[in-house]
């Protein structure tokens, strides 16, 4: 039988186990597979079921507590926050501007025109069916 959530924790990540552990929850919250207001698994029930300890279930639900993608009631039952999915996407959003600046700045040196890299990054789009 798998864990709760069926999270796979990886020993030969450069993550650490708690950063495994709160991104598949991340990414469970922004799928809308952990729906807002959804109660959370216990730290102690998913840290049974991943075989670890408690403590670093603890550090993964306080990593997703401070992105505000759950919230916990008296030290003991955690929801989903409400805003998790938009809170995450701006997450996301804040590294692609990032990301972009970078391009931007790489481009203007090799003095790539702008409607070269908006066509490019419209080609990957549509190779890739984003759009």
């Amino acid at each position: 039988m798998g864990n709760i959530l069926d999270i796979v924790i990886n020993n030969n990540s450069d993550l650490s186990i708690s950063n495994q552990v709160a991104e598949q929850l991340r990414k469970r919250i922004a799928t809308n597979e952990l729906k807002p207001g959804e109660a959370m698994p216990s730290i102690q029930a998913l840290a049974h079921s991943l075989h670890i300890s408690v403590d670093t279930t603890k550090q993964a639900y306080d990593i997703l507590e401070k992105e505000h993608l759950i919230h916990t009631i008296d030290s003991e039952v955690s929801f989903v926050s409400d805003h998790s999915q938009w809170n995450y996407q701006q997450k996301e959003l804040s590294q692609i501007k990032e990301q972009l600046k970078q391009v931007a700045s790489t481009a203007k040196t090799y003095q790539i025109s702008l409607e070269d890299v908006v066509t490019i990054l419209k080609d990957y789009y549509k190779e890739n069916k984003y759009i």
